[in-house]
């Protein structure tokens, strides 16, 4: 029996059904906002070469490490848990497969919940078998159960339970707080396919609370959004609930389970998105900025912000040494899977860098403007002044109030997919200086398109303000220039330059 330390420590097991799905999980992992009081455990088959440094041979030992990779025969998972009660706080199966593996000597079909931001099936499989009704904890606060007629037992149905003639007519009517209860799994599943990434698998005959994220039915451009989606949602609620016996089912009382962070879906489309953008200029830009303003040899670059790692990836193909960090876990990912691949690392802007060595740190496509408060740009320039060299540049841009007014302000833009559409809606308050958009994707599943939302907020600076937080650090800002122009704007008196250009890219130097 294993144990461990229990005060505040959360064990999150992942159960994979082979090599590819527990390299998907890791891979997803190592760009994932670990909570620091929180272990994340990978149960696997075999070893993945490209983790190996995460493979332990003792689950004791698992303190110092956030994600560990534990190898073990699935026939035995049921059987460990067992032998090792209250180590495991959450169990998250990867797929269907993962589950019968696991379970394969029962041959009972599990009770669960399939839940999506619009609609609910209770499923309890071999659960009525044995007990004549559904347990009292399923009665979740605000929420009513229904039922197909003739499709369930009436001893099973709680009294005021809604009933419905047909499936049609419950998925058509039925209101957010209701849950179908059925004996069909053909209608849990169809439930299911009609947006599979909308909908939280939830297995409530476990022992502790779990989920499938159902990776087996979930086509591969959306397996990172499904994993940051689930297993966010899933660890918030485990952390901030202690209901027994499943603190999983108040989280499926709230809406909020549909709506999504910035660049999580977005994050697949992105460089879609960005096709437009000449790479080549840019680097020419970043390039020529650094020969001008620095005497040192550039051989180590950092990119902050870097999303999908484009420059950065062109970067190494030119043969530097080239870091890149992103708060996305849902970017990172992506740029994981990009030939020529920088190193990554989660990294939020402002916060110290683990690194200090480098000749050259960027952050581009108007990264900055996400900063909302000045007091973030201040906390950003001073973690980049330490992580420079002596003589190293940073160069970062900013949108301009130019670019909001002429591309920004109540504009909407369409991009066509390769499954589905995306709607750009942006506008930009004058007073406030804030530009918001609101992405919306029409994305094909199945035989429909299914709706994901988005929001992002940028604040737009003025050159002036940027420039006093730039003086108020060890910094010295050396050029301002556009991406149209080799001029250093700064050398000129014209305090409207970010009036008469869409962006502007600032080149500081650590003398």
């Amino acid at each position: 029996m294993i144990s461990r330390q229990k005060n505040s420590t959360l064990a999150f097991v992942f159960v994979t059904a082979n090599a590819k799905e527990a390299y998907g999980i890791c891979n997803a992992l190592q760009f994932y906002p670990h909570r620091e009081q929180n272990r994340y455990i990978v149960f696997t088959e075999s070893v993945i070469p490209e983790f190996q440094d995460w493979h332990v041979a003792d689950l004791s030992k698992t303190h110092d490490k956030p994600v560990s990779l534990f190898t073990i025969n699935l026939a035995s998972v049921s059987k460990w848990l067992e032998q090792n009660p209250g180590f495991v706080d959450a169990l998250i199966y990867t797929s269907e497969s993962a589950y019968q593996a696991s379970n394969s000597k029962s041959n009972e079909t599990p009770f669960r919940l399939y839940r999506s931001s619009s609609s609910s099936v209770l499923f309890p499989g071999a659960y009525l078998k044995t007990e004549k009704s559904i347990p009292n904890w399923l009665a979740l606060e605000g929420s009513q159960l229904a039922y197909i007629d003739h499709d369930i037992e009436n001893q099973a149905v709680a009294e005021g339970s809604i009933t419905y003639n047909n499936i049609g007519l419950y998925f058509r009517k039925a209101r957010f707080s209701e849950i179908l209860l059925t004996d069909s799994e053909d209608v849990a599943q169809l439930m299911y396919e009609q947006n599979p990434l909308d909908c939280t698998v939830v297995i409530l005959d476990s022992k502790v609370p779990a989920i499938n994220l159902m990776l087996d039915s979930i086509a591969v451009d959306n397996i990172y959004y499904r994993i940051y989606r689930e297993i966010s949602a899933f660890e918030s609620t485990i952390f901030q609930t202690s209901h027994v016996p499943h603190p999983i089912l108040e989280l499926f009382t709230r809406k909020e389970l549909s709506k999504n962070s910035s660049y999580s879906l977005f994050a697949q489309y992105y460089d879609v998105y960005m096709a437009h953008v000449d790479y080549s200029s840019w680097i020419a830009l970043l390039m020529e900025c650094f020969s001008l303003y620095s005497t040192n040899n550039l051989d180590k670059i950092l990119e902050l912000a870097c999303g999908t790692a484009t420059i950065s990836s062109r970067l190494v193909r030119e043969g530097y040494i080239v870091d890149a960090a992103d708060s996305s876990g849902h970017m990172l990912s992506i740029a994981s899977m990009k030939s020529n691949k920088p190193r990554l690392f989660a990294h939020f802007m402002g916060s110290p860098l683990p690194v200090s060595d480098y000749d050259l740190v960027l952050c581009l496509f108007d990264s900055v403007n996400y900063l909302l408060k000045p007091e973030y740009i201040s906390a950003l320039l001073n973690s980049v002044y330490d992580a420079l060299n002596s003589g190293g540049l940073f160069i970062f841009d900013i949108s301009t109030i130019q670019n909001s007014l002429e591309n920004f302000s109540d504009s909407t833009y369409l991009t066509q997919l390769k499954d589905g559409y995306l709607v750009h809606r942006a506008e930009y308050d004058e007073e406030t200086y804030l530009q918001k958009s609101y992405l919306t994707f029409f994305k094909m599943i199945g035989n429909s398109y299914k709706l994901f939302e988005e929001s992002h907020e940028q604040m737009v600076y003025r050159n002036r303000e940027i420039i006093d937080l730039i003086s108020a650090t060890s910094f010295q800002l050396v050029a301002i220039h556009c991406l149209d122009s080799k001029v250093n704007l700064l050398s000129r008196k014209n305090p409207n330059i970010d009036k008469n250009n869409p962006r502007l890219f600032y080149v500081l130097r650590k003398d």
